[in-house]
């Protein structure tokens, strides 16, 4: 290796010695690259998708707007944000490596945020705890710990807030809507 390609290296933070061949992630006799999955290192399983999918984060957009994406709300402020602007927020927090539950991959476990809802959100204030705001939960069992059954305070970090349940369509407890009251089973 001659010395301008060591300096190349180097600036990379890669041991040559450990590079992949030009070839490496080519799809046999297509020349396509092949889609990177990603896999545990414990399990060597796929895991999931490190975010909410496209389709979880157009139907929380599109519930922050009551039915219009173009007109989403922060859940946290009212601030507009519109059909590109804001963050989503894991109300139940995936843990180190993704979550394979369908649950907390779902929109009942996502709110629209502006960046600085957010923050709070990710500051774990208690106040937005699920004994109070419902922007985070605490992982354990229980109805106490399911994003479906844990109610929201909308609006909290603006000038007003009101209580609602991320849930039901007609379809189930998905959380494309709101409810005003909770689901069955559910102490209000």
């Amino acid at each position: 290796m001659s010395e301008k390609q060591a300096v190349w290296w180097s600036s990379l933070r890669v041991d040559p010695d450990k590079a992949l061949s030009r070839t490496a992630g080519l799809k046999p006799g297509t020349g396509k690259i092949a889609p990177r999955r990603r896999v545990g290192t414990a399990t060597g399983l796929a895991l999931p998708p490190p975010e909410f999918t496209p389709a979880v984060k157009r139907a929380v957009r599109k519930r922050a707007g009551g039915g219009w994406a173009d007109e989403a709300l922060c859940e946290g402020c009212w601030t507009l944000l519109g059909a590109i602007a804001g963050d989503f927020q894991h109300r139940v927090a995936r843990g180190s490596g993704g979550c394979r539950d369908e649950v907390v991959q779902s929109a009942a476990n996502c709110l629209l945020l502006c960046r600085p809802c957010h923050r709070e959100a990710e500051g774990r204030r208690r106040d937005l705890s699920q004994d109070g705001a419902g922007f985070w939960i605490e992982h354990g069992t229980g109805l106490d710990y399911d994003p479906r059954f844990v109610a929201v305070l909308l609006g909290a970090l603006g000038d007003h807030g009101i209580t609602r349940w991320l849930a039901a369509d007609g379809k189930g407890l998905d959380g494309t809507g709101y409810l005003e009251h909770p689901p069955l089973g559910v102490a209000a």
